[in-house]
């Protein structure tokens, strides 16, 4: 899951650093909403997406209305436009759902809490299933030397 989310994330970014996907002056808003999937269209629309550490100046902290196109019946996307939005706008719109999600991880809405539980989560699971092959290999070799004593045996 942490790999999927770098991954977009590195889309986003470089799809937004190319001029020819970016207006250069702000034309009238086009996506106005929440984010939104159309699965029949393959679409996944997401206003007010916040730039961070995209190592580009002119992008740092500035907020976009992204649309993503599906690749075929992957699960892949790609960014197919990306549109200057006013931190006027979007700021009170995150303000008011970090406010009124009551229910979410995600506190402060950097990601922090729900990446790092993510990341554990799966460090857990990948330990858990090392420790199953060692079982099995451990039972696999005891079964093995069994076998062997009862052949001398005989």
């Amino acid at each position: 899951m942490t790999m999927k989310i770098k991954i977009l994330t590195a889309s986003v970014i470089a799809v937004l650093s190319m001029g020819s996907v970016i207006a250069k002056e702000k034309p009238a808003d086009r996506i106005s909403g929440g984010a939104r999937a159309d699965f029949k269209q393959g679409t996944l629309v997401i206003p007010c997406v916040k730039i961070a550490n995209s190592g580009d100046e002119n992008l740092e902290g500035r907020f976009f209305d992204v649309v993503l196109k599906q690749r075929g019946k992957s699960l892949n996307y790609e960014v197919v436009l990306g549109e200057l939005e006013d931190e006027a706008t979007c700021q009170p719109a995150i303000d008011a759902m970090l406010e009124n999600d009551n229910d979410s991880e995600d506190s402060d809405g950097s990601l922090e809490d729900v990446l790092g539980a993510a990341v554990e989560a799966e460090a857990e699971a990948e330990a858990e299933a090392e420790s199953e092959a060692e079982s099995e290999a451990e039972v696999e070799v005891e079964a093995s030397d069994d076998t062997d004593t009862t052949d001398s045996n005989t």
